[in-house]
Order: structure tokens, then sequence, then C-alpha cells
């Protein structure tokens, strides 16, 4: 039995619930490269479970590499469980820190990335330019077709998400949204249509993909790896003298800049499509407290001066 196999197995006895199931599918189809699935999991132990982990993490957030190994890593220790390994090396993999600072754009700097993003050299740059200014996770950008926005009504609708290159509902039934586009991604989605519409109208009819997606490929076909935003996304911040980040990153500068407004996490948590507001809350309630502190403080200097 492979790897790849077992891991198969265990998530057909143990992981049941649709939200698993998705979990699992992004893990096989995206992240357990072939090299890795195909090794007998009696060998388990040569594999270099540290470059897998440092690999997930040039694309994905710190939280959700530890969801995606912590999972693997169940899986194993099953295995040894069963008698099937004598050990689970995954165990000793040392994963990214949690928490801390998370990198996104300062709302200061957002003007200059979207002026960049913007230019024709980057084929990604509307699409980081709308997830900047919307919230969409990465899965609900790639997603999105010409039929879920509406330019003129200055919309667009989360109906679907992208993972593992099938399209497949929401995260919950909150990821389900309509959402008003300010006018620079309004802009940024108007330019895209004409790019798009060029890349398409290459292909011949029986390779153009439908639902006609938004944003496509240089080859004209659906984003089903990001890891090709993530490169470009790593470019334009170079251009600019901003941190490293994945696309993630975007929707955190979206939540921060509406924080920095004056947003309200209720409404902030509808736009996120979170779940519960609560999610909201834990993710950034730190940032309201701090700009609270600073209104407060401002006050002071004012009646001081």
């Amino acid at each position: 039995m492979t790897l790849g196999a077992w891991l198969a197995e265990y998530a057909a006895e143990f992981y049941r619930a649709r939200s698993y199931r998705m979990v699992w599918s992004a893990i096989e189809n995206k992240h357990l490269p072939r090299v890795m699935a195909d090794v007998p999991l009696s060998a388990v132990r040569g594999i270099d479970w540290p470059a897998w982990v440092a690999a997930m993490s040039e694309d994905l957030a710190p939280a959700t590499v530890h969801l995606y190994q912590g999972m693997v890593q169940r899986a194993l220790d099953c295995a040894v469980d069963r008698g099937l390994i004598p050990s689970n090396p995954s165990r000793a993999v040392r994963l990214p820190r949690l928490g801390g600072n998370r990198p996104y754009i300062e709302p200061d700097d957002l003007p200059a990335f979207v002026r960049e993003a913007m230019r024709e050299r980057w084929h990604f740059g509307r699409l980081m330019v709308v997830m900047a200014l919307t919230g969409l996770r990465i899965s609900e950008a790639c997603a999105l077709t010409w039929e879920h926005v509406d330019l003129e009504r200055r919309r667009l609708t989360v109906a679907e998400q992208l993972v593992g290159g099938k399209r497949r509902p929401p995260k919950s039934s909150s990821g389900e949204r309509t959402l008003a586009l300010p006018g620079a991604a309004v802009t940024a989605l108007t330019v895209q249509r004409g790019l798009t519409d060029r890349i398409v109208r290459r292909m011949s009819p029986r390779r153009r993909p439908e639902p006609s997606p938004v944003f496509v490929t240089v080859t004209g076909r659906p984003i089903t790896q990001p890891q090709c935003v993530r490169r470009e996304l790593r470019a334009v911040c170079d251009v600019l003298g901003l941190p490293d980040m994945t696309p993630h990153a975007l929707r955190h500068t979206y939540a921060t800049a509406q924080i920095a407004g004056g947003a309200d996490l209720a409404h902030l948590s509808k736009t996120l499509g979170h779940r519960h507001v609560q999610t909201t809350v834990d993710q950034y309630g730190h940032l309201t407290a701090s700009m609270a502190r600073d209104a407060a403080d401002r006050m002071d200097e004012l009646l001081d001066g």
C-alpha cells in the first residue's frame, strides 16, 4: 500500500463531512506531490517531511499548514496504531509559527499596490486588486464567472469556490454573498474582461472553458494552481518594497483597511463570509482595540494642544 492509498482509505473512514472531504481534496490534489503519494507506506520514514512543510508554507497561511500537516499526522498515527508502520516520522516536523503579525498591505500603501498591479505586465494583477478590494478568498476569486459579476450595478456574487480544480459550494452558507464593488475594483474587472476575451478568442471553441471564468491562466484555462498567483504577488511586492506575502494576505489587507475606516465587525464578518462574527473578532479584534487606543491618544493630543 502506498502513502496516497492509505491517506485515501483513512479519509474515507474518518472524514465523511463535506468540509473535511474538501480539505482532503485540497491536500491530495494540490499539496501532496505524486512523488510522496507513490511512496510505499512502509517507507514513509524516507520522505523529506520538512521539505513538504516548507513547500506548503510558500503558498499557504501558517494555520492552513498546521491543518494539513495535522490531518496527515493523524492518519499516520492511525497507521502506527494498526501496526502498519513502526513510528510516525511526520511528528518531528517543525511547523511555521502561528499568531504574531500577519503580513498585509498597510492602508497607506494600498493605492500604490493597486496602481502597480494594474500594469499590463502582471497577468494576475487584476485578480490581486479585486481580492484586496473585496476580501475574496483565492478559491472564490478563481471560481468567479462573468455571470457572477454585474459591472453596471457594481456588484459581484460569491456562489462557488474552485478547490482542486473542481467547482464546489462555498465553505458554508455564509460564504454565499453579494458584494458591492468600489470603483477601482470595477475598473480592474472591466480591464480584465477585455484581457480574458482576447485570450479566450485565441482558443478553439471546443477548448473554451464554460462557464466563462473572470480570471484565467495565460492559456485561457481556469486557475487551478494558485501558486502561479503567489509567485506573481511576490514579484509585485518586491517591486514596491513590501514584505513577502501569500494571496490570502490580500484578504487581510481588505479587512485591515475596512477596520481602519471604522467598519463594524458584524458587517465585516458578513462581507468576509465568516459563519460566526466571533471568527472575525478572533482574527481582527486586536486591530479595533489598537485603533481605538490610537483614537483616544489623538484626542488627548488635540486637547493638550
